[in-house]
């Protein structure tokens, strides 16, 4: 038993190492609405900002 003592914490050390330096990597889960909102605000600047360009 002792024997396997060693290996659990290398294993605890790996994931507290992944968790605490490499979660910021991860990109936040944003909602669909939260989606369609911000595709609906740039549809809604790309045609004001044509209108204006193609004059």
């Amino acid at each position: 038993m002792l024997i396997l003592l060693p290996f659990v914490v290398i294993i605890a050390i790996i994931v507290a190492i992944d968790y605490f330096y490499y979660s910021d990597v991860k990109p936040p889960v944003a909602s669909s609405k939260e989606v369609q909102q911000n595709s609906k605000e740039a549809n809604a600047s790309n045609a004001y900002l044509d209108k204006y360009i193609k004059k």
